[in-house]
């Protein structure tokens, strides 16, 4: 094969002057401008996808972008390029040059790590992670950005920077990242972390062996999810009182964002299609008594319950996600909540934050929430749940004791 002098942008023989595929970041080798043609899979031009929310500008003829690596080279002087499995980003200052230097040179704390997704073989769904951005310079005031699938899904202005993220439904595979800004620039980014999604296949616990007086119960971190589905359309929220559910799951955490369908039609896992509604119970845990914030946002409506009363409503939408910011007092303890999601049309987006006393905005986590595992047998606890605990009831005494998911 022959390179292909500048502005032959045709071929015979099936040798290419654009090859559509992906490239071996760590094996290509710049080519000069004008030769549009490469062996062993080697491409001068490649389509990949570059986030435009990074902002940061290419250099002229750099028109795709992954790792700081130029796909396209249309200089007289040529292009080189430096790829690290973690840099540190510096945007360039006069020439537009790319420059990518590993973080360990310009950052004696090491290149920047994101776990635990480092670490994973895979990730089963619906499980609720605490991502975190490791290797942080801890007195620099820092912005970091959590990417998940090529979009941005949270920021966090502030230590620690930990951000919850709950494994959707129906997404074969995950690309995580973090990008950190310092003074409105990108500073560093974290290599690109791909993980394989799996069904949750469950696993056995063991039972404790009870007194014969005594009754156990098995609960695990998260909520229940009971889902309804409607011939009619759907205008707001519906009335579920008294209707029979088309089936019931478990979920960790509601925590669904999804922006612009990232995650498809279905992250909720509820397999209808439109005009459909979901209700969410379990208790939450307040450590501290006082005036809480929560925030629900969805599409197309959500309504809160706390203790059996209303506590807030978003209003309809079949556009982008709505918010409403709610207030209510909780006592030290256990509350009842329940969330009402309906559907009209489109995709699914839902999320519930909250602002403990002290604390910053953020999920409400499977750390707080807890509910009863009704339905699930001893042998086939889903592995999504963190903790499971056994409440044995004897008399008017009430103990938990914490089993283990066999995996």
């Amino acid at each position: 094969m022959e390179s292909l002098p500048a502005g032959h942008n045709a071929a015979t023989s099936l040798n290419a002057s654009v090859l559509n595929t992906y490239n071996n970041w760590t094996t290509v080798e710049s080519l000069p401008p004008g030769h549009n043609v490469a062996t062993s899979l080697n491409a001068s031009v490649l389509n990949t996808p570059w986030n435009p929310a990074l902002q940061y500008t290419l250099p002229t003829g750099g028109n795709s972008f992954q790792s700081l690596a130029v796909a396209v080279c249309n200089v007289a002087e040529g292009c080189t390029y430096s790829v690290q499995q973690s840099l540190s980003l510096r945007p360039p200052a006069v020439t537009g040059e790319v420059s990518a230097k590993s973080g360990r040179d310009s950052h004696p704390i090491g290149p920047l790590q994101l776990q635990p997704v480092e670490s994973l073989d895979s990730i089963v769904e619906g499980r609720t992670l605490l991502l975190t951005a490791q290797e942080m310079e801890p007195d620099k005031a820092s912005t970091v950005d959590f990417e998940v699938n090529g979009t941005r899904i949270g920021t966090v202005t502030e230590a620690p920077y930990t951000l919850l993220f709950t494994v959707p439904s129906g997404v074969g595979e995950l690309t995580f990242r973090a990008i950190v800004h310092s003074s409105g620039s990108i500073e560093r980014v974290s290599r690109l972390v791909q993980v394989p999604v799996v069904s949750d296949p469950g696993g056995p616990i063991e039972i404790p062996k009870l007194a014969p007086e005594a009754k156990g119960s098995l609960f695990g971190n998260g909520l229940k999810a009971e889902f309804f589905e409607f011939t009619g359309t759907l205008v707001g929220l519906p009335s579920l009182k008294d209707l029979q559910a088309k089936r019931a799951s478990y979920v960790t955490a509601i925590n669904q964002p999804n922006p612009k369908a990232v995650f498809g039609d279905d992250p909720l896992g509820a397999h209808m299609q439109n005009d459909f509604a979901i209700r969410y119970s379990g208790e939450l845990w307040a450590e501290t008594g006082g005036s809480y914030r929560l925030w629900l946002t969805t599409r197309s409506v959500a309504r809160l319950r706390v203790d059996g009363k209303i506590a807030g409503e978003t209003s309809f939408t079949t556009g982008d996600p709505a918010g409403q910011m709610i207030e209510t007092d909780l006592a030290r303890g256990w509350h009842r909540i329940e969330i009402e999601y309906a559907l009209a049309v489109g995709y699914e987006s839902l999320l519930l934050e909250w602002q403990q006393l002290g604390g910053r905005r953020e999920v409400v986590g499977p750390e707080v929430l807890r509910t009863e595992l009704m339905d699930v047998a001893p042998d086939r606890v889903p592995l999504k749940f963190d903790s499971v605990w056994i409440r044995i009831r004897q008399g008017d005494a009430v103990r938990e004791i914490p089993v283990r998911v066999a995996q």
